[in-house]
């Protein structure tokens, strides 16, 4: 009974902390996207999104790479503050050199970029400040690892509140300053004030002096995480930029503004579910050792999931018309009539990404990795398929179907996985 009302307890408040930056978080995305819609129409839109896509793939691949590495590494040694202090030293070491690996490719790659996925007028010095803005966003995702793994939720709450903050004054300023070009710029700076108060928040709870470490052969667990967000983030954050790309070769501009709109409308959910996963059920996840454990939470894990984003995608549906309206402009309009489809995907993928977390809490990141290339192949096969003799809407009948196939695979491999777990403690 106390165990029960203690999980109650610890999920009361993640999901309150949670709920915070979450709300702020998408109404910051909301007051973005209102003003792009209105400002810039469906075809600015469908530029802000690919140079989000640009940047959240270098992003993640450096800063995020090792971010459930961290949690879970910190997880499994709640109370050993010295082993937390090598599992930072690993995370950062790691960290680092993915960034920098990250910044040379972006410094070389760019005007490959320029030509072929942004506008060719794009200013340079947006280019140029992406490797600035990478290192204050990998110091981003180690803090909030930490106070993630060490179930601070309100320190992890306000740095991403900060984030959020930020990030909307910077983009409406400078987008009324220099237009589309200024609001991408403006996305690059939320970041900086909220590491230098992360970085404050971290020096008051860790005591530890931290220093320049390789990691040792007890942290290669950190490998297969990092490996596992490098390969994600590129196959991701590419595959939207292709799909996104085709839609403006065959269809047009508009049309991959629709398209965006829909993934707009996806994120709504997605930083509720995201901080729940990280801060309170990848940790227990982690410390079950035991198959009946594993199954428990696993259960709940999923069943979390699929309740909140089945709700939203019920709501999303029958408010779809005053939504789109509300969000964007009446130019989208011809994005409500396949919002049902969409979101059909949506809850698909929070059930597949449920199960993607159980497996990363037994550090599965090579099988999640071959998943998740398998569903990105299909996926990309699907759209490229329906974009030819549908338009713009065969991209959004591609990711149900693509989505349903992830969700088999993933759920088959958390059966194996299960399978393996000792059915007593220390067996």
């Amino acid at each position: 009974m106390e165990k029960n009302n203690h999980f109650k307890s610890q999920f009361i408040k993640a999901f309150s902390w949670s709920a915070l930056q979450s709300a702020i978080k998408v109404l910051g995305n909301f007051i973005m996207g209102k003003l792009v819609a209105i400002w810039f129409g469906p075809s600015g839109l469908a530029l802000l999104g690919q140079f989000q896509n640009l940047f959240f793939l270098q992003q993640s691949a450096s800063g995020g790479a090792v971010q459930n590495g961290l949690i879970q590494g910190i997880a499994h040694h709640q109370e050993e503050e010295q082993q937390h202090k090598l599992v930072l030293e690993s995370g950062i070491a790691i960290t680092l050199l993915l960034t920098v690996l990250c910044i040379v490719f972006w410094i070389i790659g760019y005007p490959w970029i320029a030509q072929h996925w942004l506008p060719t007028n794009f200013p340079p010095l947006v280019y140029f400040f992406v490797p600035i803005s990478l290192l204050f966003s990998s110091a981003f995702f180690i803090i909030s690892s930490y106070f993630s793994a060490k179930k601070n939720y309100r320190s992890n709450a306000w740095i991403n509140i900060f984030q959020s903050v930020f990030t909307v004054l910077f983009f409406i300023l400078l987008g009324q300053l220099f237009g589309i070009y200024g609001a991408c710029f403006g996305l690059l700076l939320g970041q900086i004030p909220a590491v230098l108060y992360g970085f404050k928040q971290f020096k008051q709870v860790f005591k530890l002096k931290i220093q320049w470490r390789w990691p040792q052969k007890k942290e290669d667990g950190l490998w297969s995480f990092a490996l596992l967000a490098l390969y994600s983030s590129l196959a991701t954050q590419l595959n939207q930029i292709f799909i996104r790309s085709m839609i403006v070769d065959q269809v047009g501009n508009a049309e991959a503004g629709y398209w965006e709109a829909l993934q707009r409308i996806s994120n709504l959910w997605v930083p509720v579910l995201s901080v729940l996963f990280t801060t309170l059920f990848l940790p227990r996840l982690t410390a079950n050792k035991t198959r009946k454990g594993f199954l428990k939470e696993s259960i709940g894990t999923v069943g979390v999931a699929a309740i909140l984003v089945g709700a939203f995608a019920v709501v999303g549906y029958l408010f779809r018309v005053q939504i789109v309206d509300l969000l964007f402009s009446k130019e989208f309009k011809n994005a409500e009539s396949v919002m049902g489809v969409h979101l059909l995907g949506d809850v698909a993928k929070a059930i597949t990404w449920a199960f993607a977390y159980t497996l990363l809490s037994r550090k599965k990141s090579i099988l999640l990795l071959i998943i998740d290339l398998l569903f990105n192949v299909i996926y990309w096969s699907f759209a490229h398929f329906f974009i030819q003799s549908q338009g713009w809407t065969g991209a959004v009948f591609a990711y149900p179907m693509a989505m349903l196939v992830n969700l088999l695979f993933t759920s088959l491999a958390w059966s194996w996985v299960l399978s393996q777990q000792p059915a007593e403690k220390n067996v």
